[in-house]
């Protein structure tokens, strides 16, 4: 019944007509939902989900900051009138405590973090299976949101660690956009 309810979302739909191939999404971050803006972190970012539930995330990026892991979440909102700051708290419609992306209990939106170079730039591949393209918690549609500091997963013992992960303000963000299949 559950699966018949699931069938009627456009990304379940494009998933049962090419098993093999990817559910893709593919979009541009930047200060304040600006892309364009290139005095601070901006790139491109693809999503890649396949039938088997796993999401691969890669990502291309310049101009970020300080060198180290950086807070990479899908966020709740996608208001950008006050730039990345209007985009609401991490994706959590199961409503848990914030995590790291190997704990059993986190938020959808708590994907594993970026690690920017000493020239401020990043560029790697990760994989999540709660993040994805499809199904009753499709990030679609949701911001992607890039964090000054590092996340600390849910461990830092500080208040905001079991709601954001501390990982400070927000430097770029962008929208989860499907473009099709790989």
């Amino acid at each position: 019944m559950k699966l018949l309810a699931l069938a009627s979302l456009p990304a379940m739909a494009l998933s049962l007509t090419a098993p093999g191939s990817p559910i893709t999404a593919q979009f541009q971050v930047g200060p304040n939902n600006d892309p364009t803006d290139t005095s601070g972190c901006h790139g491109e970012i693809t999503m890649l989900t396949y039938a088997n539930g796993m999401n691969v995330i890669k990502w291309d990026l310049q101009n970020c900051g300080r060198k180290g892991y950086h807070g990479f979440h899908i966020h709740s909102v996608a208001d950008f009138s006050d730039g990345c700051g209007s985009t609401g708290g991490h994706f959590n419609p199961t409503s848990e405590e914030h995590g790291g992306t190997k704990d059993q209990i986190r938020h959808v939106g708590d994907i594993p973090q970026i690690y920017v170079d000493e020239n401020g730039n990043a560029k790697g591949i990760s994989e999540d299976s709660k993040a994805i393209l499809n199904g009753e918690f499709s990030v679609v549609g949701k911001p992607l949101v890039i964090h000054e500091g590092q996340d600390d997963e849910g461990e830092g013992g500080e208040e905001c660690s079991k709601s954001n992960g501390c990982a400070g303000a927000r430097i770029a963000c962008g929208t989860v956009k499907l473009v099709g299949r790989q």
